[in-house]
């Protein structure tokens, strides 16, 4: 993810989120296999992330602003690490305007939780792993 809005990131999570219910209603699957899904997001620059999605992620748990350091023991920060199981839920038309739902809420789907990383590059360019 670059500079995507706010309702980019929305229509990819509510189709990530179809897709995970979809999965659990096969015979394969049990209720409780939303545990074998990891939803990786990665975002290239902490200063080219739109904002408003930066928001969104915060409001789904998945982000804490004051929690990130530029540097760790001398050394720059390569990336920024963020994990949780969430139960929000994108309803509506992103175009419009949607808002977060969470369990408890009137809605016409099954809530089902979704483990999500998100991995916030401190900067543009690709990471170097240590050789």
């Amino acid at each position: 993810m670059y500079n995507e809005p706010p309702e980019h990131f929305v229509k990819t999570i509510q189709g990530v989120q179809r897709n995970l219910r979809q999965l659990l209603k096969m015979p394969e699957w049990s209720p409780d296999d939303w545990r074998r899904v990891l939803v990786v997001v990665v975002s290239d620059g902490r200063a080219k992330i739109h904002p408003d999605t930066l928001t969104l992620i915060g409001l789904m748990g998945g982000y804490q602003d004051g929690v990130m350091k530029k540097a760790y023991q001398g050394l720059p920060t390569q990336a920024h690490l963020f994990e949780v199981t969430t139960m929000a839920q994108f309803h509506g038309d992103p175009e419009s305007g949607t808002k977060p739902v969470y369990p408890g809420a009137r809605n016409n789907e099954a809530v089902v939780p979704l483990q999500l990383l998100f991995c916030l590059k401190e900067q543009n360019k690709q990471v170097r792993a240590p050789v």
